[in-house]
Formats: structure tokens, sequence, C-alpha cells
């Protein structure tokens, strides 16, 4: 379904990381949602998350942000159609390097 990247580019915001998920090319990209919402329910386990800003989904829908409060922090996803990708941001590097951590440990890991 989906891999967390090991490391970002040195230019990456520390605040953020990747994921690359399977996509269906000719499909709707329906699939970064269904990744979207198994990376909550993942971080749910262990976290409190209220959502914030969540549209409704639709066709082949690109750079679509999706906003939640994890334990009181800021959490974005979001997702670049092209490259096959979904950032998760938060407001601390911190944090971003925490759930980048526990999502790796059980989604795995993308190697480079």
């Amino acid at each position: 379904m989906y891999k967390v990247l090991k490391s970002e580019p040195e230019t990456f915001p520390k605040e953020t990381f990747g994921i690359y998920y399977e996509v269906d090319i000719d499909g709707s990209n329906s699939e970064w949602r269904i990744c979207a919402k198994d990376i909550i329910d993942k971080f749910s386990k262990s976290h409190t998350i209220q959502e914030v800003d969540v549209p409704p989904f639709y066709e082949n829908e690109d750079f679509t942000e999706l906003k939640y409060k994890l334990d009181g922090a800021e959490l974005t996803l979001s997702c670049d159609f092209l490259l096959y990708s979904i950032y998760v941001t938060t407001d601390s590097e911190k944090l971003t390097k925490e759930l980048r951590h526990e999502l790796g440990s059980m989604a795995g890991w993308e190697s480079e």
C-alpha cells in the first residue's frame, strides 16, 4: 500500500517526511485517500486526533491537504499524484521524527 521514505533531501523541510504509495495511473487517485485514512488510523492508536479541515474526495485530486490536530499539534497530510507521494507535516521537527519512526515501524520503509 505505502512505505515511509528513510530520509529526505537536505533541502526538504525538517517538519515534513514523505511516503511513497501505490497508484493506478489510469485511476482516480483514490489510493492516496485510502493510505491517508490508514495513516490516521495508525496514529490514532497512540495519539488523540481531531479533524480540522478534511475536504471531500474528488477524482484525480492533487496537492490536496488534509488537516488534523494530533495531541493538540498541527498535522497535515498532502499528496503529489505525479510523484506518488504523500507528505506528512507537523509544526515541530521533533514530532515529525517521532511520527516518521512510528509509522515506518508499522508500515515499512522505502529503500533509497
